[in-house]
């Protein structure tokens, strides 16, 4: 009775024991999977999203990247004035549109403008703005220069005016020794215009109001190691031509000179 009283006795405590091993097992268990869900939960929620930049280097660098229209080279602001023009120059590297404001002499590059009608003297409203040409050479290096947008002539020069008043050719005559080029004819030409569109000279404005013809001779001169061409302008009369005014061409900067007889110097004629 005793042995099974002990046996009964161990089998109730083991009765006993066992649902709090399974309790305590349960509890373990609740614990693991508890833990493994939250750790899979944080992994879940730390997942970046495929759509979300990745934080660092590049994203700091794409955020301060400027926006693709401020990439964009910004055209330069046009200048406007009103200005004398001069002389077109067809012979360099770029074409140039030559004009004055008072003593100050300006240079444009004329890429788009092929008009060739204007005259010396005439006034005109010019538009340009800034922009680079390279200059042909070994190292073709970018330069500066004022790039011509729009010219419009807004009223008559004294060439001009000279033209519609005397409406008559100028003769000229030349040694048969000398070869020149049309084009340089042509430039003495306008400039012996521009010269008798201004003149003092009260032979040769006589001449122009009466419209008589006028001619000139051409012939090189040097004067303190300089040449020039040398011009002799006279008006036409009953007994012929008689030289009334010498002028003086540089050949290399093309300025206009008065023969002053009496100091036997060369003025500048502006």
């Amino acid at each position: 009775m005793k042995v099974l009283g002990y046996i009964q006795n161990i089998n109730h405590q083991q009765k006993s024991y066992h649902p709090m091993k399974k309790l305590a097992k349960g509890l373990v268990l609740s614990f693991i999977i508890g833990g493994l869900f939250a750790c899979n939960s944080k992994t879940a929620k730390q997942r970046p999203n495929p759509d979300t930049p990745v934080t660092g280097v590049d994203t700091f660098s794409n955020q301060n990247l400027p926006k693709q229209d401020t990439l964009k080279a910004k055209p330069e602001p046009t200048q406007h004035a009103t200005m004398q023009f001069v002389d077109y120059n067809d012979d360099s590297d770029y074409y140039q549109f030559i004009a004055q404001q008072g003593d100050n002499v300006y240079y444009f590059i004329n890429s788009d403008d092929t008009d060739r009608s204007l005259n010396r003297g005439d006034l005109i409203d010019i538009t340009w703005k800034h922009g680079m040409i390279t200059i042909a050479g070994d190292d073709e290096k970018p330069e500066p220069a004022e790039m011509l947008v729009s010219v419009k002539k807004t009223s008559d020069g004294p060439v001009s005016k000279f033209r519609k008043e005397y409406n008559k050719q100028l003769k000229y005559t030349w040694s048969a020794d000398e070869q020149y080029s049309k084009d340089y004819l042509d430039k003495i030409y306008k400039l012996a215009e521009y010269y008798l569109a201004n003149t003092k000279n009260e032979l040769l404005k006589n001449a122009i109001n009466k419209r008589s013809d006028i001619t000139y001779s051409i012939e090189q001169a040097e004067r303190e190691n300089r040449n020039y061409t040398l011009l002799g302008i006279a008006p036409v009369g009953e007994n012929g031509a008689n030289v009334a005014e010498w002028l003086y061409i540089d050949t290399e900067t093309h300025r206009l000179y008065l023969f002053d007889q009496a100091e036997d110097t060369l003025r500048m004629f502006k």
